[in-house]
């Protein structure tokens, strides 16, 4: 009993090395792999504008920009009244077709 104990004990000692080298391990990995991504992002900063554009070069752009998706927000809004105009049209249209009593009996015509 003292003797299964005892090996119980050494083999958690052993495990718990066995654990503690991986994490170990895992740690360094992660440690290079973070000052992999450290000088690769230095590297792209150091790329990057120091500044942004003068703000008289920003705002004809911005306005332009704005301007742009303006037209396009009306040509879409028109576009969908169209649409909404036509189905309106075409759904009165089916209830007067349909408010007709046609005959059963079709009759010749003579041209």
């Amino acid at each position: 009993m003292v003797y299964d104990y005892i090996c119980f004990i050494s083999r958690i000692i052993f495990y718990s090395s066995i654990i503690q080298k991986y994490l170990e391990d895992y740690l360094i990995l992660l440690r290079n792999e973070i000052g992999q991504y450290t000088t690769e992002l230095m590297t792209q900063s150091t790329l990057c504008q120091s500044s942004l554009p003068r703000l008289e070069i920003i705002d004809p752009k911005l306005k332009e920009f704005v301007h742009l998706h303006h037209l396009d927000l009306l040509r879409t809004i028109n576009y969908r009244i169209y649409k909404l105009n036509s189905n309106i049209h075409i759904e009165k249209f089916s209830k007067q077709l349909s408010s007709f009593h046609l005959p059963t009996k079709q009759i010749p015509i003579f041209v």
